[in-house]
Formats: structure tokens, sequence, C-alpha cells
């Protein structure tokens, strides 16, 4: 099915008047946590050589490419930025290394980038069995591939360009064997009404390639945008692959893969929520409407009938229930043919689990023979945890507004009465950090747009947390009780794009307000703001993100503590008798020795010792620490 794409263009700071703007991510967060959690040392093994039929779909769960097929990690493994894959996943290629950020080497005019290189392929012979039979001319061996530019993404232009290139092991030399010029996917569309274009190659130097080292490589030449504002440029010239078959026996026309795969995921069966707070749904599932019909493209492309068996399953995955099964029977799908497990669902959410439920979506299709089971099965998780999600994690591009003065605000719709305690957000990189300015956390309430203030904090900046769905949390100084509409937001300080993420694969743009000249806006943008507001007691925040604790910062003294009263001092100043604050004070082997409500002056008992303690200010109803300190008694 052909998608409808809204086409972006980056404009000028100097021609940036009141406006919001879509911009390309300036780095991949999924590489760059990988690196930063596991490193990119080298491979010290030599990996094996690799044996006719070399076959990859990408519909693997790394984010790198096959190491037993592949010898580098340049191309990013992913789901979400080609349009109508042929199957579950693609390889694209961008002008980011393989750590994530853009290359040293990049320029405005075309560099290469990235590659995606073969292992070592035995072209030399073919394995029957524990026979190696030589490879020979007349077995027609063909290289076959599709690709698409840009997706949804960034287009390359004209002068950039995706290449392929054998390696010849005698000469030991690379050779371009085809080449295609940058464009829009639109334009590609248009030109060969498809979505993804197949490539025939054929080998036939045997002087050259029928050796046992023989290996091949995807290049793309890139170019990045000549923009004079850091905050505004990004990743550049998208190129995305799919289906690399090399083996005997082919022709220029056949397409001969004994495959029946999936090619898209399930999403969330709750209309137009990624995540919802599990108390909201139980207060009022009405409010919440599930998806009953869920459509899910499987392909055949092999060229015989296959007969593919179909089902689908929901499971609870606090006990491993099953909340909902379907069995689709069998089907008898035509060679090269498209087809869809419809499902009628009629999911009900109800679980043993009590603050947080999760959900395994789950559709199945089999069928024999076939060379690929990876791409037999797709899943999606249904998530009810403490905050609302339009978007799906996922990153494609950033949003912005200019200039100074502009506000942003969001829209949610709280079902129950509850205590809005944190915001997490998650904002891209940007080219030196330059979005890291400055801005106003703001919440707003309102029915039909964002009318009246009831929440505002100086001071705060976006955080840049190297990983996928790696959101920052930002703790409200002053929780808030909200019921029905709410807003949540910013007001700008300065004309830089503060580059929050926006997954383009959701659109709630319905919800998405902005204001640049005193008049609120919905978005002219299809997607989701990466911005979800947090509830309730429950805080469990999880080693995969960071937080930002409120403006008010703690001091005690004098210390070393000579007397028996230890002095607390808060900026700015506030009265804590009132407040949830508690002070815990440690000693050395971290044995809690006393806890009391915080006051301005604390009694340290004379009994204690002279040594070092240590203390923690933390609020009564969070296990996030304000602040953390040694004291020093010498009386």
């Amino acid at each position: 099915m052909r998608h409808n794409i809204l086409y972006l263009f980056l404009l000028m700071p100097f021609a940036m008047q009141s406006q919001e703007i879509i911009t390309n991510l300036a780095g991949n967060p999924a590489k760059q946590q990988y690196v930063k959690t596991k490193g990119m040392a080298a491979r010290t093994d030599k990996p094996a050589h690799v044996f006719l039929p070399f076959t990859d779909d990408f519909s693997g769960k790394s984010i790198y490419p096959n190491q037993n097929l592949w010898s580098d990690r340049y191309a990013f493994i992913n789901s979400t930025y080609a349009i109508n894959s042929k199957t579950v996943g693609v390889a694209t290629l961008d002008a980011l290394n393989d750590s994530g950020f853009i290359y040293s080497h990049a320029s405005h005019s075309e560099f290469i980038a990235d590659h995606l290189t073969s292992n070592h392929i035995r072209l030399d012979s073919v394995r029957v069995g524990a026979v190696l039979t030589p490879v020979k001319i007349s077995d027609s061996l063909y290289l076959s591939f599709y690709y698409q530019p840009e997706g949804i993404g960034d287009k390359p232009e004209p002068h950039d360009s995706l290449v392929l290139e054998f390696y010849a092991p005698r000469d030991t030399a690379w050779y371009r064997i085809w080449s295609t010029p940058g464009q829009s996917y639109q334009q590609f569309f248009d030109t060969h009404n498809q979505d993804f274009k197949r490539v025939m190659v054929p080998v036939t130097d045997s002087l050259k390639y029928f050796h046992k080292d023989f290996r091949f490589r995807f290049l793309n030449y890139a170019s990045v945008a000549n923009t004079y504002e850091p905050s505004w440029a990004g990743n550049v010239d998208h190129w995305h692959i799919d289906y690399v078959y090399l083996n005997k026996g082919r022709n220029m026309h056949d397409t001969i893969y004994e495959d029946v795969a999936f090619t898209k995921k399930p999403s969330s069966l709750i209309q137009g929520y990624q995540s919802v707070p599990w108390q909201h749904y139980l207060a009022s599932t009405s409010s919440f409407p599930a998806i009953t019909e869920v459509g899910l493209p499987y392909a055949n492309l092999s060229d015989i009938t296959k007969n593919v068996s179909r089902n689908f399953y929901i499971m609870d995955l606090a006990d491993s229930s099953e909340v909902f099964s379907y069995s689709g029977g069998n089907l008898n799908l035509l060679p090269h043919s498209d087809e869809t497990f419809n499902i009628s669902v009629s999911p009900s959410f109800s679980s043993a689990a009590t603050d947080t439920a999760l959900f395994e979506i789950k559709g199945i299709i089999n069928t024999t023979p076939d060379i690929n089971r990876r791409n037999d099965t797709v899943r999606y998780i249904q998530r009810f945890h403490n905050f609302f999600a339009y978007d799906d994690g996922s990153a494609e591009s950033g949003y912005g507004l200019t200039p100074a003065g502009s506000k942003l605000a969001y829209r949610f719709n709280a079902h129950k009465a509850d205590t809005l305690k944190a915001v997490k957000m998650f904002f891209n990189h940007t080219y030196e950090n330059a979005s890291q300015q400055n801005f106003y956390l703001t919440i707003w309430t309102g029915n039909n747009e964002p009318s009246q203030i009831i929440y505002e904090q100086a001071n705060v900046r976006p955080e840049f947390e190297d990983e996928l769905n790696k959101f920052h949390v930002y703790f409200l100084d002053t929780p808030l009780v909200v019921n029905g509409f709410f807003y949540v937001g910013w007001r700008q300080t300065t004309n830089d794009n503060l580059n929050i993420g926006f997954d383009r694969n959701t659109n709630s743009s319905d919800h998405i307000f902005y204001n640049v000249d005193g008049t609120w806006r919905k978005s002219m943008y299809e997607g989701s703001l990466m911005i979800r507001p947090m509830f309730g007691d429950l805080f469990n925040v999880g080693i995969n993100e960071k937080i930002s604790q409120p403006q008010t910062s703690f001091s005690a003294y004098p210390n070393p503590l000579r007397t028996n009263i230890l002095n607390i001092r808060s900026t700015p100043e506030q009265d804590f008798s009132h407040s949830n604050y508690y002070f815990y004070f440690y000693d050395i082997l971290g044995a809690l020795v006393f806890k009391t409500k915080l006051s301005q002056q604390i009694h340290i008992s004379s009994q204690l010792s002279n040594g070092i303690y240590f203390y923690v200010i933390q609020c009564s109803n969070e296990n996030i620490p304000l602040k953390k300190d040694k004291i020093i008694l010498q009386r």
C-alpha cells in the first residue's frame, strides 16, 4: 500500500519567522547507548567463511547487522524508518557512524558514509552435504536485494548515491558493480510504482570473483546540509536495504525466496495511546476504547503457492496467562502475493497486577519449507505503566519552535483525579549540544486549548540520554492534582531548537498545540511528541531513566559538627513545617541511626561517638534522594 508522506523541509534560521519546524536527528541514540554500555572493541575472532546461499532480511532483534554474515556495524537495523518493507526489518545507511554520531569527515560535499560489508564468502565451491563442489559460470550465480530512498527519514540529494561493490581477492581490490543517484521516496515511487525496487546482479567474472574470499558491500555517499544554526542540524540521506540474497541456480527474472514472512509488527490496541496509567484504565475502561480489528500483513516471497497457518495471542505477562487467542486456520497464499491476517479482537485487559500491567500481543504464521523463521513471529508489548504515552518510543525526527517566547503544549486527559508528579521527555542530541538552552517547564489547564497556567518551573534545559527509549525524568517541585484535560510543555527563552523527540509512526497531532504570536494553533505535522506525564504513588524510574530534581537545593552546617545541633539550609528558602521532606542519618557502615521530619535544626544525640556519618534528605513518598552528603562529628 502506498503511504502519503508529508515532506518537511529544513528552513534556514535567517528565513525563520514564527513557526514550528521538524528536523532530522543529529545522532542515533540506540547506537550511542550500545557503545556506552558494551563498547566497540574490534572482533578478535576471525568469522567463519559463509557458504551459499547468503540470505539476510534484517528481521533480527539487534540494531547491528548479523555478525555471522556481515563484518561491520555501520548500518542501522530497524523496523521504523522504511515504508512498506518486504519483511519486518531493513538495514538503513545514513550519515552516522557505528557509534551513532555524524561522521567526523562529514562535509557539505558528498562523502563516503556507511558501509554494509559481507563476511568472506566461499565462491570457489558450494557445500552439498559434506562434499565441496566447485562453482562454475554455468551455475548462474546472482545477488539480489531491494532498496528504497528516504522512507520516513531524509531524502538523498541527486549528487548522493547508493553503491554496490564486489571484492576481487586476487586483485585485493573493490570494483563498483551498481549504483543509483539520490531522490525522494515520492520521486522513487512515481518512477517505479513500488515502495521497494528489486535489483538482480549476475556474478559472471570467474577469474575475479570465484574465490573463497569473495565479498560484497553496500556504501552510500552523503552530504550534510549547510545550516547556519547548529541546533537545527541533523542526520541526512537515508537508504533502506532489504532482503539480500546470493545463490546459484538463479536467473534475471527469478524472485525465489522460500519464505513466507510478516511485513509489519502489531501495534497498540488502546486507541491513540501506547501506554496508559493502569489505575486510570481500571477507573474508566470505557474512556480508553480498545481497537477491535487487527490486521497483520504477511507475504509469500516464493514462486509457489504456500499453505500458511495463522494464530494470534494476547498474554498477561504478570502470570503468563492467556487473555485472548484466535486461530485463523490455514490459507493457500499464491506466489509473490500479499495477504492480511485479520483478527476480530475482544481484549479484556484484566490482570492480577496492581500498579502496572504488561500484555504481549503476538502473531504467528507457519509454513513448510521456510528458510527464515525469524520473520514468522511478530510481537508488541501493551503497556499500562504510571504514565500516558502517545508515542511508541522511537524518534525518527526532532520537533522545535522559534522564536524566543514560543510555547508548546501537549494535551492529555486524566479520567480520574490523580497527582501529577513528573514529566518524562526525550530530547534528541543536536550538533555541539546547541539546544541545551533553559526553558520553563509549564503545565496548563483548558478544554479546547491551553488557557490557564497551573505550574511553571524555571531553569530547565534539555538533558540528553544516549539510549533508545531513554527518557529524562523532570520531577515537579510541587506535585499537582489534575482531573480532566491538562497540557504539558514549555515556554522557551531562546530561538534555538529544543529538539524534542518526534515519533513519525504514530499520530497525535490533534493534541499538539503551539503558540508563537499570542494565538494557540494545532500542529501541522503528523506525529507524536515524546513527552509523557507521570502519576501516582508508584514511582519506579528504573535504570533506563535519569532524573532532574526540583530546583530546591539543601545544605547542612556546620561541618565538622562540634555541637548537638545541625542546621539545614534550603535554596530558595522555605518553611519545612508543612513539607513532606525527611532527614535520614546513617553511620559509616550504612546502618540507619535515626529518621526525622526535616526542620531547620536537626538534633544529633550526644550519645553518638565521633566519626564520619552520612545524611540523606528526601520526600517521604519518593525513593529519590534530594541531597546526600557526609557529616563529621568532632565534639
